[in-house]
């Protein structure tokens, strides 16, 4: 079968004409939909916006399914949202129906991509002895492939899409179009910022010389990491379309299928510890935590790999995070509050008092608040999510008249998505007790937190 050769529609109104399209579609469904309600009972009402819902997931994948660029990784994000559906099996469907624009874009022609790679490299192209023709992932802004260098050492080489930096530019333009497409199902404060920090995300991804840069930093942080691994990233074969990292040889989570719970415990706890720690340590995160960018290996280690969104917190704003979960840690809803306030969350303090600022807060994150060890499985994972954020959430009246600052709303993205993927793994752990680690000074909780402990002490010597 003949692959695509990237000339796909590159201009604003080309590409925005399939988004537009949806758009529409949705809204007229909608319409309809409201009319009908009058006359149903609330169980058919329910139905009715679940069967809406899905639609809207089969209309997005067949629009941007065959889009790379922006428009493929919103559609990835509201994959995680599940727009409000009022079961599980509506909601698992939801996922399912979605997945495909997890899995891989369609794949873009060899010829194309290795052009990149020699007009990228030059005379460097030579250290590839081989490079083999099949991607292993093909995503929103460029295609992978395995290749082995002069040296022997396999690699990942990635590859950004010829037409990437102009079909980006153009899906931009469109990216509030797709975000309202269930606004009035969402929060709308803070709207503007939230498309504001995506757009401004999306095209920092496109330099890979930036991500290298972010990758060099996680790979130095982690040498000799006893539960993380980080490939190597290969300076000499890294430009501002080409990222070239060593090979991690395991399966992504994506691809790992059921596994028994001890493996799911591991697996789980290193994704919170990866992810979630740097949130609340160092301020320096992964802001993308989905099952393909993370690799589980023979030996029990946990790869990560794709460092395009990684972002630093400033010391103001990292100090924030820590009071505000040591306060809520501590059950102090007074100091909580005030540092909520003064951070900019609490706007309209009438709508949302001291005492429900606090029950949010615990129940939002109760998934990793909760003494003891606590079991993520998909259902506690959605409480979670339709608490923070869908229109069933018993907070809606008092949240809806906030925002997220948006300095924190990829820490926010950041631990829902975490959340996801343990309620995926259904994996126990001490979660508690590992955030008392980080934020009030507590003895590590598990054996994994007593390795890198004493990890971490003899780097310090």
């Amino acid at each position: 079968m003949r692959m695509p050769d990237d000339r796909q529609p590159q201009g604003r109104v080309a590409r925005g004409a399939r988004l537009s399209k949806v758009a529409v579609t949705h809204v007229s469904r909608g319409a309809l939909r409201r009319a009908r309600e009058p006359f149903m009972s609330d169980d058919e009402k329910a139905a009715a916006r679940d069967a809406e819902v899905l639609r809207l997931a089969d209309d997005l994948v067949s629009a941007l399914g065959a889009m790379k660029g922006a428009a493929m990784k919103l559609g990835q994000a509201l994959s995680l949202l599940n727009l409000g559906l009022s079961s599980a099996e509506a909601r698992d469907e939801f996922s399912r129906r979605l997945a495909p624009l997890y899995r891989r874009a369609p794949a873009v022609a060899n010829a194309a991509m290795f052009g990149v790679i020699d007009r990228e490299l030059g005379d460097r192209r030579r250290q590839l002895v081989s490079i083999e023709p099949e991607p292993l992932a093909s995503a929103s802004l460029g295609q992978v492939y395995r290749g082995v260098l002069d040296d022997g050492r396999a690699v990942a080489i990635k590859v950004q899409y010829p037409s990437a930096q102009s079909s980006v530019r153009a899906d931009l333009k469109n990216l509030a179009l797709l975000v309202r497409l269930r606004s009035r199902d969402l929060p709308n404060v803070g709207l503007e910022e939230l498309v504001d920090e995506l757009s401004d995300q999306i095209l920092l991804e496109l330099d890979y010389r930036r991500e290298f840069a972010n990758h060099r930093q996680v790979y130095q942080d982690h040498l000799g990491h006893p539960v993380f691994r980080i490939p190597e990233p290969i300076e000499s074969l890294c430009t501002a379309k080409v990222l070239t990292s060593e090979y991690l040889d395991g399966t992504t989570l994506d691809q790992l299928g059921p596994v028994r719970p001890e493996v799911a415990d591991h697996l789980g706890e290193a994704v919170y510890r990866f992810y979630c720690g740097g949130v609340h340590t160092t301020g320096r995160f992964c802001a993308d935590p989905h099952p393909g960018n993370i690799v589980v290996l023979a030996d029990g280690a946990v790869g990560f790999v794709d460092f395009g969104l990684y972002l630093t917190m400033d010391s103001a704003q990292l100090e924030l995070e820590r009071k505000v979960l040591g306060a809520v840690l501590a059950g102090d809803s007074r100091t909580a509050y005030e540092f909520a306030r003064a951070g900019g969350f609490i706007v309209d303090e009438t709508s949302m008092p001291e005492e429900m600022v606090m029950d949010y807060l615990t129940t939002v994150a109760a998934w990793h608040l909760a003494p003891g060890v606590v079991t993520i499985t998909p259902k506690v994972a959605y409480r979670s999510l339709s608490q923070a954020i869908l229109p069933r959430s018993e907070f809606r009246k008092g949240m809806y008249r906030q925002r997220v600052p948006r300095e924190h709303l990829f820490s926010r993205r950041t631990e829902m998505s975490v959340c996801a993927l343990l309620g995926d793994l259904q994996s126990s752990g001490p979660w508690r007790a590992i955030s008392e680690e980080w934020i009030l000074g507590g003895e590590p909780a598990t054996a994994m937190g007593r390795r890198i402990a004493q990890w971490e002490s003899t780097r310090l010597r």
